[in-house]
């Protein structure tokens, strides 16, 4: 889909319908400028769909969309909505939504099943996609989401603070105030698709970083006192930076053996 100029747009969105009262709220839409179309993914992980959700897919208009995507021309904008599923459920799926074009995933391979209104996107998918075994998801684009144990997520907030504490124009960001992370830049840092998360999981997300930023304040006053020296005047930045390295990998050891220990 790269191919044809699609980047994920949103995750998680809730999307207000302006035809009947109700919401409907995709796990990913995908935009594309070239061909001025968007699409909603819905993933289907079990053998149910509720059918009034999918009666509200079918009221989802071109200018509830357009809420949320930039698009630079709204009257040639077009979207489609594309359930997704996988291959072992996709036979008592399949009736379900029929309305539909869908793909599905197999062990190794996707395929689409029913047709799009863009001849561009079954053109795309006239053929089966093979999947390789040995392809590694790409955890680094999505590295967490608020709901993963802190241990996971307290690493990707240090490896956030070491990249903006390497740049001396972001140095003299005040690591412990909540008021840097209210800063997009900030945030992006830490998590790179903050900006086309929901504002409720940004909401979250925001919170569950900051909750972490006041752990590690409190639990390692050791990592807190080589923060302020790195913002001190008679500080080598290059020494206090590299000190501070050392504290975080001995941080990330202690709360992956917590981890271990305690899965919740």
């Amino acid at each position: 889909m790269a191919d044809l100029g699609y980047d994920v747009s949103l995750i998680e969105q809730t999307i207000n319908l302006s035809q009947i009262p109700g919401v409907v709220k995709p796990d990913v839409v995908v935009y594309s400028n070239r061909q001025i179309n968007a699409i909603a993914f819905d993933c289907k992980g079990g053998i149910t769909v509720k059918q009034d959700q999918l009666e509200r897919y079918t009221k989802l208009v071109n200018k509830d969309v357009l809420t949320w995507i930039d698009c630079f021309n709204p009257p040639q904008f077009s979207h489609e909505v594309c359930p997704m599923d996988f291959e072992n459920n996709h036979g008592i799926l399949a009736e379900t939504i029929k309305d539909f074009p869908s793909l599905v995933l197999g062990e190794n391979k996707l395929w689409k099943s029913g047709d799009f209104k863009k001849p561009e996107l079954n053109f795309a998918f006239r053929k089966e996609i093979p999947i390789d075994k040995e392809m590694i998801p790409p955890v680094s684009y999505y590295p967490f989401s608020e709901m993963d144990n802190r241990g996971l997520i307290m690493k990707e907030v240090l490896r956030a603070i070491m990249t903006i504490l390497r740049n001396p124009k972001r140095r003299r960001l005040v690591i412990f105030d909540r008021a840097t992370y209210q800063n997009d830049d900030v945030l992006t840092t830490i998590h790179p698709l903050y900006p086309i998360l929901s504002i409720d999981d940004r909401n979250l997300l925001t919170s569950k970083i900051y909750g972490i930023i006041e752990q590690l304040r409190r639990e390692y006053p050791k990592f807190h006192d080589q923060i302020l020296a790195i913002r001190g005047r008679d500080t080598d930045p290059d020494v206090a930076i590299a000190n501070l390295i050392e504290t975080c990998e001995e941080i990330i050891k202690i709360e992956e053996s917590k981890f271990r220990l305690d899965p919740d």
